[in-house]
Formats: C-alpha cells, structure tokens, sequence
C-alpha cells in the first residue's frame, strides 16, 4: 500500500509496561490517506524470549469521532484501544497515541486525517476526467488529420505537376501519421484508463 510520509529508526527502546526490559530494533512508520502503518523489527529478532517482528495497521477513515475511546470515538481511537488489550509493544502503542491527541495545539492525527479527504477526492476525479481528456486529445488529433483529408484531397483536385521526367506529387509525411498515431494511441489509453477506473477504481487509483 503506497504512503505518503515515512520514517524509522534504529535504537535501544522499552519495550511492554511493567516490565524492565530494553531492546535493540527498527521501529518505522508510513503515513497514507486512511491510517497509519507502524512496523518494529528486532536485532535480532528473538530476544527475551520473544519474537519482535510486527506489523499493525491504524485506521483512522473517515470521521473524527468524539473524545475518548468510547462508542462514538473515532476508528483510530477505538484501534488503539484495542492494540492496548492486545498488549502491543510500547513504542508502537506510543506512535499510535501520538495520532490520538486532540487537544490544546496537538491535532497531528486529525490534520493528517483531513488532508487526506481532498486528496482522495481529487485523486479519483483526476483519474476520471484526465481519461476522458485524453479520449478528447485522440478525438481532436484523428479530428485534425480527417481536416487535412477533406481538404487536400476530397475538396479539390490533387496537387500534382509534370515535369520531363516524370510528375511531381505530393505524399503525407512522418508528421501527419505522427499525428494519426498519436490520436489512435490516445484514445485507447483513455478508455482503458476509463473502464479500469469505472470497473476497478481503488486499484486503478492505487496504480496511478
């Protein structure tokens, strides 16, 4: 899943309350339009008897919930309190409630909930509208060649000269089927962009 902002970092951290025990790992984060990624690796892997090796994911689409963790809190308040139960490493517990502050002049994880609204909006309408624009380019570049048809040939008589050897007469060039296949090119690419994106819109958004 792609992401926005990322970062990690190797160091000697707590690792569960209550217990006075330190680790050596890469903790790292990936910030995207609806969660959050947190992922902590040991060096090595297996130390106190343990396997440091997680994954979590903290959603956090689409509202911003109420304060607290209760029924109406929002979906990254509720997550974090329940990678509490689950008893999840402190560090990755601590990233999490950084995003659950929203108070005072801390509102990193609701800004960051908000920028990724008119983004995802503009995504999918950039995908949609950019396609039937590039249909629209092949239409007005086929349109153009059609023009220089009429014109040249349908509407008057041929250019052509004679000369002792031979006549003289005119061909289109590289140019003109440049331009035909240009406008072919796009129009393909605009409907197949348009179909994928109608029939499958999150993975057309995510290839894009």
């Amino acid at each position: 899943m792609p992401y926005w902002e990322r970062g990690q970092i190797r160091s000697q951290m707590p690792y569960r309350f209550g217990r006075n025990i330190h680790i050596d790992a890469t903790i790292g984060i990936n910030i995207g339009l609806h969660g959050i990624n947190v992922t902590m690796i040991g060096h090595p892997i297996n130390q106190h008897n343990d396997t440091i090796d997680f994954n979590e994911y903290f959603d956090w689409k689409w509202s911003q919930g109420k304060p607290g963790f209760g029924y109406d809190a929002g979906n990254l308040q509720k997550h974090y309190r329940h990678a509490q139960f689950r008893g999840l490493p402190y560090p990755i517990l601590w990233i999490a409630e950084t995003f659950t502050i929203d108070y005072e002049s801390i509102h990193i994880g609701r800004y960051y909930r908000q920028a990724g609204w008119p983004y995802h909006y503009s995504s999918y309408m950039v995908i949609y509208y950019g396609s039937l624009w590039i249909i629209f380019t092949g239409i007005s570049l086929l349109l153009a060649n059609f023009i220089i048809i009429f014109y040249s040939h349908c509407y008057t008589i041929p250019f052509i000269l004679a000369f002792n050897n031979g006549f003289l007469i005119t061909h289109y060039s590289w140019c003109f089927y440049m331009n035909l296949m240009n406008g072919i090119l796009c129009i393909i690419i605009g409907i197949i962009t348009l179909i994928a994106d109608l029939r499958l819109p999150d993975e057309t958004a995510e290839f894009f």
